[in-house]
């Protein structure tokens, strides 16, 4: 391939995604593109030091880059106007409708590790968490990350209103359990301080959003 000119792409929804800059590969030494950003680009290329012979496969002649604008799919046109051999021959190549997916990918968690030595711990459930529930684990999986498993064996909070602390219970393998007069302790709150107690020493794994 000697020279293409012109080559058009197109992006068909326009409040979706926009084209933000071209690249070049190293065989076009002289190469020129439309202005950017836009929601069109035409791009063209010489192969002025023949670096791609006839036996060439998969020749790269040109990178994008899309930038994302809002949630959605639209479909990325491509139109070749003009290409040419080394003899000036003309190249005539087939192009297949590409699509765009914008969506949106969470960060990945943050994770807030508190190690607990055996006994009595003092902790406060960092913010931005979850509410995690205290109750049987076949219903909600292990609710609290804690390595061992089963090193904890009760937290207590301390309720405002009644004055009294209220307690929770683990029940090694099956899950937590409110202790009586505590039956609305079913959950850990962001925020809030307990006291936490370990049979061991163990480490207990927040992960915030």
């Amino acid at each position: 391939m000697k020279f293409f000119d012109k080559n058009f792409l197109s992006i068909a929804n326009t409040s979706i995604a926009e084209i933000v800059s071209v690249s070049f590969p190293a065989w076009a030494a002289l190469h020129d593109n439309s202005s950017l950003p836009a929601d069109s680009v035409w791009m063209k290329a010489v192969d002025l030091n023949d670096k791609v012979t006839s036996d060439d496969t998969n020749i790269t002649l040109g990178t994008i880059t899309i930038r994302g604008d809002n949630l959605g799919i639209t479909s990325l046109t491509a139109v070749v106007t003009k290409m040419d051999d080394d003899d000036g021959d003309p190249i005539n190549p087939s192009t297949e409708l590409g699509y765009v997916h914008v969506e949106y990918i969470p960060p990945p968690p943050i994770a807030s590790i508190i190690p607990l030595r055996r006994g009595w711990n003092l902790i406060s459930v960092p913010v931005n968490l979850t509410t995690w529930e205290l109750v049987e684990e076949s219903m909600v999986g292990d609710p609290l990350n804690v390595t061992p498993r089963n090193s904890l064996t009760s937290i207590y909070r301390y309720n405002t209103t009644s004055g009294l602390f209220e307690k929770c219970d683990h029940l090694d393998d099956w899950g937590w359990s409110p202790a009586t007069g505590s039956e609305g302790f079913t959950e850990l709150e962001p925020g809030r301080g307990y006291w936490v107690m370990a049979k061991n020493d163990c480490v207990w794994t927040f992960l915030r959003w």
